[in-house]
């Protein structure tokens, strides 16, 4: 059911068009106080780290702010569409 390190991940954003920093939505404490948190602060699912930011949402405003799309987000990744990160990872172009 998924890899030894669950479900969730990590992704690296590089270059001149990045917003330096850590993102880390809906886990700030995870990311600034890691060990004083109980499992039951964790939010789990299924004894992993639930997903907060669906790649596909970063790869969406990869393609909106540094690749200008603007066609059909449903065709870019069926079944799922657009969802906006609430964070601006990408300057726009």
């Amino acid at each position: 059911y998924g890899t030894d390190h669950g479900t969730g991940s990590c992704m690296i954003a590089l270059g001149g068009g990045v917003n330096g920093g850590v993102h880390a939505k809906g886990w700030r404490d995870l990311v600034e106080n890691p060990l004083e948190l109980s499992d039951d602060d964790m939010q789990t699912d299924h004894g992993d780290l639930a997903i907060k930011v669906d790649f596909r949402d970063v790869f969406a405003q990869l393609m909106q702010r540094r690749l200008q799309y603007s066609g059909d987000w449903d065709y870019a990744f069926p079944n799922y569409g657009f969802n906006e990160l609430g964070f601006d990872l990408f300057n726009y172009r």
